[in-house]
């Protein structure tokens, strides 16, 4: 499903007129998407002007992306499930507004046929990174989500202001049993002051392939609080340029058995089904 706005040219008022709207509550879609990156099962191109809303959803077995959302602003997503997609289960760049709450991002594997399918970006929730990690994307609240079997990353997204309340920006997600890291957080290029400190906390990632989190970026202070890491290969790393690292209240657990294990164990993290 693609959604845009439509435009019209008013002669009389000599300005271009926005429309158009879409509410979905409680809708299967099944199979959807296409394999090219960014072709999303449910895609919002340069939506702009009115609200839109995507609520208690499901959306699987696709051979391509979850969601896809460009150049859009004011669009609300929760308490919908992404199930089965390739490469990018939800992918969302150069955005405004968008509240993304509640979801449940799973099995998302590699693109089937893509050749040198291992250089493809992946990602379970990426917030404004994937084109790239210089966008200016405001007002954005990503909170109370759950990514469970991605690659590379259950969410790319970017940190917030040091020693300042988190707010709704990323804030209580949940990464696990991920081939790679739970979060990938960078510092956020729209903050000024990022470059000199950005912050991470209220973040939990368990049983994944790597760390539970991960910030490797030219910050001259990192500060990493409030946060759980269960059975990752390694509990974080975090590096800065000017070595000023903080933690602060984190919780680290070792091995531990999984209980809810669909079939049993699977260690192969290849396996869309990886569990341990």
């Amino acid at each position: 499903m693609v959604v845009a706005d439509i435009s019209e040219y008013d002669k009389n008022l000599k300005e271009t007129k926005y429309y158009g709207q879409t509410i979905l509550h409680n809708v299967e879609f099944d199979g959807c998407s296409q394999t090219t990156a960014g072709r999303g099962a449910i895609r919002f191109v340069d939506v702009k002007e009115k609200k839109q809303e995507v609520r208690n959803s499901t959306f699987h077995a696709g051979t391509g992306w979850g969601a896809t959302l460009l150049r859009t602003n004011n669009v609300l997503m929760d308490g919908n499930f992404f199930f089965d997609f390739r490469s990018v289960g939800v992918g969302i760049d150069f955005a405004k507004n968008i509240k993304f709450r509640n979801n449940i991002v799973g099995q998302i594997a590699s693109r089937q046929g893509i050749v040198g399918g291992n250089l493809d970006k992946n990602g379970g929730v990426c917030i404004c990174s994937y084109e790239n990690e210089n966008q200016s994307c405001t007002e954005m609240e990503v909170h109370d989500n759950i990514v469970g079997g991605a690659l590379y990353a259950g969410f790319i997204a970017a940190g917030h202001k040091c020693d300042a309340k988190p707010g709704l920006k990323f804030y209580n997600n949940i990464g696990h049993s991920v081939d790679g890291v739970g979060a990938f957080v960078y510092p956020d290029s729209s903050d000024s002051t990022s470059s000199k400190c950005f912050e991470v906390s209220h973040f939990k990632g368990y049983k994944n392939i790597r760390e539970g989190a991960f910030s490797y970026f030219k910050s001259s202070k990192v500060i990493y609080r409030h946060m759980t890491m269960v059975d990752n290969l390694k509990g974080f790393t975090v590096m800065s340029s000017g070595n000023n690292i903080f933690i602060k209240n984190i919780m680290i657990f070792g091995e531990t058995e999984s209980l809810d294990c669909p079939e049993g164990e699977i260690t192969d993290p290849k396996d869309p089904m990886f569990c341990f």
